[in-house]
């Protein structure tokens, strides 16, 4: 039994600690003015094996479009995934 409620200690002091970083990442959002988007427009057929999420050559301004913008490696940056974006899922693992 006391296994038991060990397991469930761990587990609700886990809990706690991903909820109160949760609750401090939502309480810093990011200013509307400094969001911006992030097109995927790698080709890993053509890329090689430089398809690191933070390489610049990896991402547009715009979907299809060409390449050099900002990664999305903060707060205010959204990725996006369109039908122009192809994804090797083993360079993400």
């Amino acid at each position: 039994m006391s296994k038991k409620k060990s397991f469930i200690k761990i587990f609700i002091i886990l809990f706690l600690a991903i909820f109160s970083l949760e609750a401090s990442a939502a309480g810093k959002a990011c200013d509307s003015s400094l969001i911006f988007k992030s097109y995927w427009v790698a080709d890993p057929s053509t890329n090689g094996n430089d398809n690191g999420w933070d390489n610049t050559a990896n991402w547009s301004t715009q979907p299809g479009g060409s390449s050099g913008a900002t990664a999305p490696t903060y707060k205010c940056g959204q990725a996006w995934f369109t039908h122009h974006s192809v994804v090797n899922y083993n360079n993400f693992i």
